[in-house]
């Protein structure tokens, strides 16, 4: 179905976000203006695909997650130089939008399509084509969709939104001459002419490592989720240790389904060794009648174990009940989360975290909060409910799409333009396509306050100084 934005109205200089070449300028954008749009096409008339709902990750945001995780070190050459896709000035550019708009994930791909909207009012002209098309949320959805899309005459596609189904859409845009900006932080389905727009977890993990160590802690815990998720964040954390001076003194592994994380949590504290440490220390003492003795038994005997754990910050990677479950078993077993820091990522960011007194001053890495907090009011106003992390990115996505509309030549979404060195800011902030199809962000650093968040490390506002 063919969007348009129709007439323009007034500015709001309360948001001041558009998508542009990072250094320049950014406008104000107009206000948003609801009109009633058509369904959008749908894939196929049939049922979901045999091949199944694609399950969402772990990372219901797509804020980090179980995708594969990218290299710490990016490349930015240059790619091979190809047939640019350039429009003439004035013709207008059809921009498809792939989004899961029926199925099992039909309210995250109507949050998204709500986002883009938002951004469809604030940011685009009228030159501005956005056809949207439902891929059911499967593989096969999403193939399907694409070839419409292509068909239709898109120049760029946005989404699809998982792993598997940006994978299917490959060899359709490869076909077609043209490029796709998947919404998927799954470094394995990266590469040209797939990008991916998801916040990738090594980049989150990497941010957070770093700074705690230049803040001191030099001994990193890993709790980690069993699976592909779980080794691919070890890999990037002993890289972001080795790199930074410091070292991973600690794994464990526990099982992300799971309804209880005692026994994780018990043995990755050294409960048992600690406490009965404790228990001969206790022992040697009791005998003896000297004061010095007797005074040290009585504080002995205030302790639940003796000797700290082996490690002065603990990266757990997860959000949610994982890590609601998780930290006050921690706490039980005698790791004093005010003396040992508690890591994460982008999925910690949840302000209700807070009333759990245990993650009270941990530390995670995600994009800055001054955009997305004047989005997220206006978006709730609009729509009666929070955003998700993922309809920041369909907004952006859009951003990104008019941005590369406005093209001095005339439109052009090829790979030359997308994997711009100065990249581009967005309402997640800083960011940048890499010649091999996965992003570069810059991230901020959070605080968990008492039902609260509280930047304390900025984000980089250029590439130059990304390794802040």
């Amino acid at each position: 179905m063919l969007f348009t934005p129709g007439r323009r109205i007034a500015l709001l200089p309360a948001l001041l976000i558009v998508l542009v070449l990072a250094g320049c300028q950014t406008p104000g954008l107009p206000g948003l203006q609801r009109e009633p749009v058509s369904p959008p096409r749908q894939s196929s008339q049939s049922a979901p695909s045999p091949a199944g709902p694609e399950s969402l990750p772990p990372d219901q945001s797509l804020q980090s997650g179980p995708g594969a995780i990218a290299d710490t070190e990016l490349s930015f050459e240059r790619p091979e130089p190809e047939p640019p896709l350039i429009q003439e000035p004035g013709a207008p550019a059809g921009i498809a939008l792939l989004l899961p708009l029926s199925g099992q994930r039909a309210s995250v791909g109507q949050a998204m399509l709500d986002a883009a909207q938002m951004a469809l009012f604030d940011i685009a002209g009228e030159d501005y084509n956005l056809m949207v098309y439902d891929t059911q949320g499967t593989p096969n959805g999403a193939e399907d969709a694409a070839r419409l899309a292509v068909a239709d005459g898109a120049r760029l596609i946005l989404g699809p939104l998982y792993g598997r189904s940006a994978e299917a859409v490959r060899p359709i845009v490869a076909e077609a001459g043209i490029n796709a900006v998947a919404f998927s932080n799954d470094r394995s389905v990266a590469g040209p002419p797939v990008y991916l727009m998801g916040l990738m977890p090594a980049q989150q993990i990497e941010r957070v490592i770093r700074y705690a160590v230049g803040k001191g802690y030099r001994r990193i815990g890993l709790l980690l989720p069993h699976g592909g998720y779980g080794d691919l964040v070890l890999e990037s954390a002993r890289s972001a240790a080795f790199a930074s001076g410091a070292e991973i003194t600690r794994i464990a592994y526990y099982d992300s389904l799971a309804s209880d994380f005692t026994e994780t949590a018990r043995a990755f504290a050294e409960y048992d060794s600690r406490r009965e440490s404790l228990k001969v220390q206790k022992d040697e003492l009791a005998g003896r009648t000297d004061e010095i003795s007797r005074q040290t038994l009585a504080r002995l005997e205030t302790m639940d174990t003796l000797g700290d754990p082996p490690y002065d910050a603990v990266l757990i990677p997860e959000g949610g009940n994982v890590l609601r479950s998780i930290a006050p078993l921690l706490a039980f077993y005698d790791v004093d989360t005010r003396r040992v820091k508690l890591l994460g990522t982008a999925q910690w960011e949840d302000p209700s975290l807070g009333t759990e007194p245990s993650l009270v001053g941990g530390w995670f890495s995600a994009p800055p909060a001054l955009y997305r907090e004047n989005f997220a009011l206006r978006y709730e106003a609009a729509f009666g409910r929070q955003p998700s992390g993922l309809a920041a990115l369909a907004y952006d996505s859009i951003a990104l799409s008019v941005s590369l509309q406005r093209g001095e030549a005339g439109a052009d979404f090829g790979g030359s333009a997308l994997t711009a060195e100065s990249g581009f800011v967005a309402l997640n902030g800083l960011f940048r396509f890499a010649a091999d199809g996965s992003n570069q962000r810059g991230l901020a650093i959070f605080e968990i306050k008492d039902r609260a968040l509280e930047q304390i490390d900025s984000a980089p506002e250029r590439f130059d100084d990304l390794t802040n």
